[in-house]
């Protein structure tokens, strides 16, 4: 199958898990181990409210979000005001703690790359990042630079389909959960009951019942569980 054609195909899947595998494959054929796609709904969304589909490890996305690295992290507030896609340079990182959190991204397989700014017709914001596995600087960067024509062209059908398939891809709206919301959700997914998590919360069974209702309707789902489940998908809640 030609580029072409993989970009063709994008727009035909089904699924969200089928839209990202895809573009995982296409992108670990042209020598990029690690990808990240995150879109929100406005510039000023909460970052809850992002759609997040990655491959980078887990316990670097938790600290990042945790530790709320995008207020710090260069490539995204480059992003913010740029449409041209920025390679992970050293030079970037021009604060102690920037130059730190290179240092700690680095440790997880992610120090060498490049990111490309998503900007909607209608306020969306986002990035198309990827990176790469390689000690060799030099040979690294000019790999970076010789593919940015063809990842110029992925980024444009990326951020298109997900436009126009927002909600096929995610499997519903953007859903924004409160701090209560994602607590009980957490504490639901490793196996709490309502009486378990209301001792937890300090609150009445009632209360976290009442919490759980309006969960289950801001994912579509019937039960706890089902709302768990999508909110790990989706990244609105780690373990």
């Amino acid at each position: 199958m030609d580029f072409i054609d993989e970009l063709v195909r994008l727009n035909g899947l089904e699924t969200q898990e089928q839209w990202f595998s895809a573009i995982e494959k296409m992108n670990d054929k042209y020598g990029f181990s690690k990808v990240l796609i995150g879109l929100l709904p406005k510039y000023d969304a909460e970052l809850s409210a992002a759609m997040i589909v990655s491959n980078y490890p887990m316990a670097w996305r938790n600290r990042y979000d945790q530790l709320r690295y995008a207020t710090i992290d260069p490539v995204v507030i480059y992003s913010f005001q740029n449409v041209r896609p920025v390679v992970w340079d050293e030079s970037l990182y021009c604060t102690p703690r920037q130059r730190e959190f290179r240092e700690e991204a680095s440790a997880y397989g992610l120090s060498r790359g490049i990111t490309f700014p998503l900007h909607g017709p209608q306020g969306q914001f986002g990035t198309f990042s990827l990176a790469v596995d390689a000690q060799d600087i030099a040979g690294t960067s000019r790999h970076i630079n010789a593919m940015i024509p063809k990842l110029s062209i992925l980024k444009d059908v990326i951020l298109q389909s997900a436009l126009d398939s927002s909600s096929k891809l995610t499997g519903a709206k953007v859903i924004s959960l409160t701090t209560r919301e994602k607590e009980i959700l957490k504490w639901c997914a490793v196996g709490k009951s309502s009486w378990d998590i209301s001792r937890i919360c300090g609150c009445s069974e009632a209360n976290i019942n009442y919490h759980f209702a309006s969960i289950n309707t801001k994912f579509g789902v019937a039960s706890r569980r089902a709302a768990a489940v999508k909110a790990v998908s989706l990244g609105l809640i780690s373990l």
